[in-house]
């Protein structure tokens, strides 16, 4: 049987006290007796109860601007739907004095990065939430933040050895580690080739940390497990048929394949055009290409979540630490990871 969530009213029946000293107590508004402010914190403790950042942003008649700094992208691309979640409740948080600013970058560019922290700070914003961009110029917007009481936030990756409020998205190396487990599935498994993306300049690789959570579950479970990398580009392009072609003509052998990023669609046509029924493929993340790869049969598996909600989750957990001016007493807000089969396809979405 599911609880529901408790609010203001409960907390005022538990304390003994009435809704507007919850408020003032919650909110720091007017004077209230220390007798009585442990008695509505013991309430809110025991309750488990957690403010409306909304509710609470409109009662402080304070508005909070929350700049997010995210990678350019192209339409139905990972970083349009992270932008899609975060636009839903665009217009919803505004009518509460809470006010999102975007911010886009070439993700090839570190100059470009450094343009938008610039821009970003320049809207005097009461958070700023990005990704694991370019580390030095990273650096440099986390020392301004700091420096003004600012808090950063990361979504979808982060660095560990950056002081940060919150994080939101799923665990890297544990999705690393399911694929993994997914592509052998109790198989005798003697060889993988993992797809990787061709990077150039400062681009940060994204998916570092679920590739090693891939290579560490293969050492450990399949001792001589042979690990082939193939690069392809980060857009369809002829070259990526060939280097498969290239690499199977020499390891024909390998049947099991493993695209750790959210690159999946850029080899599902060549998957297709050379049908292998031994063949197991692994991708992560639901785009929709990812999505009619895995209905065509050029996939098995996906790896994902809805990418999407991982945005609204931040921003609501993110507007409350504002809000409050404390950080959480967790920081890491992992997502639960979905496992998609053509199976289950149809009922996802």
């Amino acid at each position: 049987m599911m609880h529901k969530e408790a609010n203001v009213f409960d907390v005022a029946s538990l304390a003994g006290v009435s809704r507007g000293t919850v408020d003032r107590v919650v909110y720091g508004r007017g004077r209230v007796s220390e007798k009585t402010v442990a008695k509505v914190r013991e309430a809110i403790r025991r309750l488990d109860y957690r403010p409306n950042p909304r509710a609470s942003s409109l009662a402080r008649k304070k508005i909070c601007r929350i700049a997010y700094i995210i990678p350019r992208s192209r339409k139905g691309e990972y970083w349009d739907l992270i932008d899609k979640g975060f636009s839903m409740d665009r217009d919803m948080l505004s009518r509460y004095n809470i006010e999102l600013h975007p911010f886009y970058y070439d993700i090839s560019d570190e100059d470009s990065f450094r343009l938008c922290c610039r821009k970003a700070l320049e809207c005097e914003p009461s958070g700023v939430i990005t990704n694991e961009a370019p580390k030095e110029a990273l650096l440099e917007t986390v020392s301004a933040l700091e420096r003004k009481n600012i808090p950063l936030s990361f979504i979808d990756t982060k660095y560990d050895d950056i002081d940060y409020a919150l994080y939101c998205g799923i665990d890297a190396y544990k999705s690393g580690e399911l694929g993994a487990f997914l592509l052998t599935n109790h198989q005798e498994v003697d060889s993988v080739v993992i797809i990787g993306i061709r990077r150039q300049n400062k681009v940060i690789d994204a998916s570092a940390t679920r590739k090693q959570g891939v290579t560490d579950y293969l050492s450990s479970h399949f001792r001589g497990c042979r690990i082939f990398n193939v690069d392809i580009w980060g857009e369809p392009s002829k070259d990526n048929d060939a280097a498969l072609d290239a690499f199977i003509c020499e390891h024909p052998q390998v049947k099991h394949f493993i695209c750790p990023n959210s690159r999946l669609h850029l080899i599902a046509r060549w998957l297709e055009k050379h049908p292998d029924p031994a063949r197991v493929v692994v991708g992560y993340d639901d785009l929709d290409l990812n999505l009619q790869a895995l209905k065509t049969g050029a996939a098995d598996f996906l790896v994902t979540r809805k990418v999407p909600e991982q945005s609204g989750a931040l921003l609501a957990d993110f507007a409350e630490c504002i809000v409050h001016g404390e950080k959480p007493l967790k920081r890491n807000r992992f997502v639960h990871m979905d496992i998609l089969h053509r199976m289950n396809l149809d009922d996802y979405r």
